[in-house]
């Protein structure tokens, strides 16, 4: 069985997962959890709540995204 990844932008769904350009690029947003050292630390929230990588064309997408979500 044959399994196949399409990556799309999250913000406007352009397909992502291949360019016909010889170089190019996709960002890639995602939380990833910083261990703490111990002793007294602060309680924090990340808003909005990234669930799983997000993915973006460019910057505007990933802005309007972040802006969207806030809303």
């Amino acid at each position: 069985m044959t399994k196949e990844t399409i990556i799309t932008c999250d913000r406007c769904n352009l397909d992502l997962t291949w360019t016909s350009n010889c170089v190019d690029y996709r960002i890639i947003l995602t939380d990833e959890n910083i261990p703490s050292k111990g002793g007294a630390v602060t309680a924090m929230l990340l808003h909005p709540h990234i669930n799983g990588a997000k993915h973006f064309c460019n910057f505007k997408c990933m802005k309007d995204w972040v802006n969207e979500s806030n809303s």
